[in-house]
């Protein structure tokens, strides 16, 4: 039976992180009746649009009734743009959203004459319609054009959309708007529209989700719906952070759905507005007679205030709660692990304080890494694996107000204690025994055990090719002395299996820019497998020639070809960095592990070996020898050449014994009368 007491609605929108919201709020307020979703061009193209829209119906719980129409993929007579930099690459980043199980399918049923279908299916109700706009207004303009006899089953128009002042896109024009202005002008204008009512970003950004917003979010459950909700609010308060410098994201698109549902929360006024199509600098502008200075026809409502912010948000709050206890999630909860790490503490338990991360399924190649990396090859790409924070490098995150985390693109999960690794490695030999196609994978392993390391981890991965990389791993925070000797023990425990051998160029211009210059560091060998950040040789000279010489390429010369010359983090200390990553003006790379410092020995022309910063003074004092060409001088430069390189080769001792029975070798020969002469003398 229907109920009569609702208000019927039908939202035109273009998901968008901001028009999932919308959708919700239309769904489950308890004064609305959502009768139908159309979609539009806009914050992504009408494919990913109208896929966004499945499935916030579909995490939402939407009664299969409610129909989904894709709508027009092109504005009226202009090039659409889209708005990645909000909203990314899929309209709705920031979290994995699983898809409809039925979206292929209906894609394939889908009716080409959705005007036709979105005009049947208001008619239908029965009653008057109001007609919610949170994107472009091709749709509307459209279906006004070719059934004017809409009117009679309309109650309003809402869109959201315009502003009086400043905009979003230009100076002074909104998004919405200036993505079609024809359109535009043609709602504006049209006899066909009862009432027309405009909620432009005046008023919507003064409804900010902060962060007591998400908090109360989370609270609200610990379902996977809720937690998908959260993420996509972190995603856009990062993104809106970085190009608008807003503390707290908008919630644009829900206002015009809550002003629907309470029209006395909100404080409106009617005038003269009309769209600017012809401008250079501001087209799509909504220019807004407030004083009536033209003296035309008044034509749209627009709204100027809400009076209670509080009261918007416990109407949202409100409907997202209801959503969640109709939520497919809840079956999705009690089949798909929290964390597909094998073994991690995160896997089958929820920990509110943990972020959890979907795998990047629409990336082929780097889902396939995150795959690889977790050891988790077995399984079959898909929107509901996640893996948790605690294996991600700090690097790794953008810090929304302090305490939320947002995922940058192309991360990897890097980070496993221990035990989990083990667990790994033996969940993987187990699907070894059934899957031959499986290989181990290069990996970074950290520890808080400083006594583990690649070494000791090679009889147990038994790695064809590739490297693995330990390092140590605090589990409190540390003074700046402690993290130094802590980074001087990471740099030390490297081990690379059948590493490839590299010619040595004289130059760098043929070396990729993402990579390390230090030979035998890990970072020179895989272009940023793990995402460390690299530092670009300083231009000051002096600084850049101690760069070069720090680094084993003491014997060429600062030119335009050192330019490219790129240096990773992990050889410099943590007195080297004045901020959490910027390197002071005088630093110079300093940590090098053992088998850095022998290749770089080896490729070094030049007689004088390199040696460590407390090995200086020897160094000067073997310089200031004078060579006296005879063989007690050889033996002596020898032996303090032998000493000093005691801390780069763990053989010395060996190395020693064959120099000293070299030496009684050659004492035993017979020497020529010249040379016995030469000794007497």
């Amino acid at each position: 039976m229907v109920d009569t007491t609702k208000k019927p609605v039908w939202l035109d929108c273009d998901p968008g992180h901001d028009d999932a919201f919308a959708i919700i709020l239309a769904a489950y307020h308890p004064s609305l009746e959502l009768i139908g979703i159309s979609t539009v061009t806009g914050n992504q193209t009408l494919d990913r649009t109208t896929q966004n829209a499945y499935k916030v119906a579909y995490i939402a719980g939407l009664p299969n009734h409610i129909p989904i129409i894709r709508g027009c993929s092109e504005s009226l007579c202009r090039h659409v743009q889209t708005c990645p930099e909000i909203h990314g690459q899929t309209g709705l980043d920031g979290t994995d959203i699983p898809e409809h199980p039925e979206y292929k399918m209906l894609m394939k049923d889908h009716d080409e004459n959705y005007l036709w279908n979105i005009y049947k299916r208001i008619i239908d109700v029965g009653r008057p319609v109001t007609l919610i706009a949170t994107g472009q207004l091709t749709n509307i303009a459209l279906l006004l054009k070719i059934f004017p006899q809409i009117k009679q089953s309309l109650a309003e128009i809402v869109l959201m959309g315009g502003c009086i002042g400043i905009g979003n896109m230009q100076p002074g024009s909104e998004f919405n708007i200036m993505n079609d202005p024809d359109a535009a002008h043609i709602v504006f204008t049209s006899p066909h529209v009862p009432r027309l009512v405009m909620v432009p970003l005046e008023l919507t950004h003064t409804v900010c989700a902060t962060q007591q917003v998400s908090e109360r979010l989370r609270s609200l459950s610990s379902s996977r719906f809720t937690s998908i909700l959260d993420h996509l609010l972190h995603f856009f308060a990062a993104t809106y952070k970085q190009v608008f410098q807003f503390d707290a994201p908008p919630l644009h698109d829900p206002c015009a759905v809550a002003y629907v549902a309470n029209k006395d929360l909100f404080e409106e006024q009617l005038m003269r507005v009309d769209i600017e199509r012809t401008s250079e600098h501001c087209q799509g502008r909504t220019i807004c007679d407030i004083f009536d200075m033209n003296r035309r026809e008044k034509n749209c409502v627009v709204i100027t205030k809400i009076h209670n912010v509080e009261h918007f948000w416990k109407m949202m709050i409100d409907a997202i709660e209801l959503a969640d206890k109709r939520s497919e999630m809840s079956y999705l909860n009690n089949h798909e692990p929290l964390c597909i790490v094998q073994g991690c503490s995160n896997g089958l338990q929820t920990n509110p304080s943990i972020q959890y991360f979907a795998v990047p399924v629409h990336i082929t190649n780097i889902a396939a890494s995150w795959y690889k990396n977790t050891m988790r090859t077995d399984l079959r790409p898909s929107t509901n694996h996640r893996v948790c924070e605690q294996h991600f490098e700090e690097s790794c995150f953008d810090h929304v107000e302090d305490t939320t985390k947002v995922l940058r693109p192309k991360s990897l999960p890097t980070l496993f204690d221990l035990e989990v690794f083990y667990k790994m490695i033996a969940y993987q030999n187990k699907s070894q025994e059934t899957n031959k196609t499986n290989k181990k994978t290069n990996i970074t392993f950290h520890t808080s055990n400083p006594e583990i390391d690649g070494r000791t981890l090679e009889p147990i991965l038994k790695l064809e090719s590739g490297h693995v990389k330990t390092r140590l791993a605090p589990t409190t925070s540390m003074n700046s002395s402690q993290q130094e000797s802590i980074d001087k023990t990471q740099s030390s425990s490297s081990f690379i299996v059948n590493k490839t051998n590299f010619n040595h160029h004289d130059t760098f211009e043929n070396k990729a820019s993402n990579r390390c210059h230090v030979d035998g560091c890990i970072h020179n060998y895989v272009a940023r497998r793990h995402r460390v950040q690299l530092y670009k040789i300083p231009r000051d000279q002096a600084v850049a020639r101690k760069w070069l010489d720090a680094c084993g390429f003491e014997h060429i010369a600062i030119s335009s070809s050192t330019s490219t010359f790129k240096v990773c983090r992990e050889h410099f200390t943590v007195k080297d960095f004045e901020g959490p990553a910027i390197l002071r003006p005088d630093a110079v790379p300093s940590l090098f592990t053992t088998h850095s410092r022998s290749l770089m020995d080896k490729q070094n022309s030049s007689q004088t070996k390199r040696f460590r910063s407390d090995m200086t003074n020897n160094r000067a004092k073997q310089t200031s020898i004078s060579n006296n060409n005879n063989n007690n001088s050889n033996n002596n430069n020898m032996k303090q050449r032998t000493s000093q390189l005691s801390y780069r080769n763990n053989n010395n001792n060996n190395y020693q014994r064959q120099q000293d029975q070299q030496q009684q070798q050659n004492s035993t020969i017979l020497s020529s009368p010249i040379d016995e002469m030469m000794m007497i003398i």
